[in-house]
């Protein structure tokens, strides 16, 4: 089973976020302090308490999220066996994790003004989804996310191959490995997506502020 948390950001008030920070130790504090726009140091503090409250949740020492290292192609991981992955766009913010599989998830904020050039990375079928489905835009944000989570829990990013994985199933090969894809369904204005190299279920899991809070003990 993988767990996967949410939270959004919406109205969050800035004494929230000043106790969210307190939380953190201080070599966090300062990689997320210096994002200058205000959502973004938002997003990434909670993020980074998302990821406290699974390393809780499947036994693991909360303080262990400074031990968060970065693989050669700059995917986070942690040096015990939790698999995570932290994804964030617009007010939510998501984190994964797992101990049985590789994982990898993805949140966008449709969006009907997407850029044109990320078609060049969608296979043929996957733009005739696109083209023949009722809502084009979502569509391709879905199909965008599919893909990020496929790129992700691989490990190479979006840098590369992005126009080789066809999310139009729910199992495909990529990398020399079999990821499945599952959609999580959070709000009707944004596209989640996990991809696992082991074929599980997950649970989901919402929180505000104060409910991550009181999970952490404070």
């Amino acid at each position: 089973m993988i767990r996967v948390t949410a939270l959004n950001i919406k109205n969050t008030q800035d004494s929230r976020f000043e106790k969210a920070v307190e939380m953190l130790p201080f070599s966090i504090k300062s990689e997320v302090m210096r994002y200058r726009k205000k959502d973004d140091r938002f997003t990434r503090v909670f993020g980074k308490l998302l990821l406290k409250e699974q390393l809780a949740a499947f036994n693991f020492e909360s303080h262990q999220i400074t031990d968060v290292q970065k693989s050669t192609f700059g995917k986070p991981f942690l040096p015990i066996e939790l698999e995570f992955n932290v994804s964030h766009s617009g007010e939510w913010v998501v984190c994964a994790a797992s101990t049985i599989c590789v994982l990898g998830i993805d949140i966008e904020k449709i969006n009907p003004e997407a850029p044109m050039e990320i078609r060049e990375f969608f296979t043929p079928e996957e733009m005739s989804r696109i083209n023949n489905g009722d809502d084009p835009a979502s569509a391709l944000i879905r199909i965008w996310t599919r893909k990020e989570a496929v790129l992700k829990a691989e490990g190479s990013g979006i840098s590369t191959g992005l126009e080789k994985v066809d999310t139009t199933t729910d199992s495909i090969a990529f990398a020399g490995r079999h990821w499945f894809l599952q959609d999580i369904f959070l709000d009707p204005a944004y596209h989640c997506a996990l991809a696992s190299e082991r074929k599980t279920g997950h649970s989901l899991h919402i929180f505000t502020p104060a409910l991550l809070f009181d999970c952490l003990g404070m």
